[in-house]
C-alpha cells in the first residue's frame, strides 16, 4: 500500500464491512455505521502504518478496491493509548458503541495463540468488486508473509460463511464464542505455516 492509497483503502474497507456482524452489533443504526466506518478504518490505517503490513487489490483501472491489514508477530495487540487518541472514531461511533467495544473485545483477544503468529486484522473488498478473486489474492499475500517467516496466521471472523472460505486456505477453527452476551457468534482460526 502506498501512502496515497489510504483514503481509497479506508473507503473500500468501510464498504466491505458495512454488513459485518461485529460492526452491525457495535453500531446497529445504518446511518451511524456508514459515518463511523470510514473514520474507523482511517484510524486503523494510521495505527498500523509503522508496524503493519497493508496489501491492496486493484481493479481493472488500477484503482484500490480492497485491502488486507496484517500484523507481524509482536506488533499486536495495538497499544491502548494510540487507540484512545483516535477520539474522532469514538465520536463517530458513539460512546455506547465505544464502551461496548472495549468491554466485549477482551474475551475474544484472550483466545490469541501463545506462540508467535501473524495476525490478519482486516481483509475486505468493495462489494462491486467481490467475487473477482481480489480477496483470494490478498489472503495469499498475507499467508505468504507468514510462511516466509515459518509462522502461523491467526484471524477472527464473525461471519459463519467465512469459516469455510478460510478453511480453503488452510485455516482451522480454534474456538467458537460470542461477542458479549447478545453479540454475533465469533470464530478464531489458525493456519499453520507451510
Amino acid at each position: 500500500m502506498q501512502p496515497d492509497d489510504a483514503p481509497a483503502t479506508a473507503h473500500n474497507l468501510a464498504q466491505a464491512f458495512m454488513t459485518d456482524p461485529m460492526m452491525h452489533h457495535l453500531a446497529p443504526d445504518d446511518g451511524r455505521r456508514a459515518r463511523m466506518l470510514p473514520v474507523y478504518f482511517r484510524a486503523v490505517l494510521r495505527q498500523t502504518e509503522s508496524h503493519g503490513v497493508r496489501h491492496v487489490a486493484l481493479d481493472d483501472e488500477s484503482n484500490v478496491c480492497g485491502a488486507a491489514i496484517a500484523m507481524p508477530p509482536g506488533t499486536y495487540p495495538l497499544p491502548l493509548l494510540p487507540q484512545l487518541a483516535e477520539w474522532r472514531t469514538m465520536a463517530a461511533s458513539g460512546w455506547s458503541a465505544t464502551l461496548r467495544h472495549f468491554r466485549e473485545i477482551p474475551p475474544i483477544e484472550a483466545k490469541r495463540p501463545s506462540e508467535p503468529f501473524w495476525y490478519l486484522m482486516y481483509i475486505g473488498v468493495a462489494p462491486v468488486e467481490q467475487g473477482r478473486g481480489h480477496g483470494d489474492a490478498l489472503l495469499r499475500d498475507v499467508v505468504a508473509d507468514a510462511d516466509r517467516d515459518g509462522l502461523s496466521t491467526y484471524l477472527v471472523t464473525m461471519k459463519a460463511a467465512n469459516v469455510s472460505y478460510y478453511q480453503r486456505f488452510g485455516f482451522e477453527p480454534r474456538s467458537e464464542l460470542r461477542m458479549g452476551r447478545h453479540g454475533p457468534a465469533t470464530w478464531t482460526m489458525l493456519r499453520p505455516a507451510r
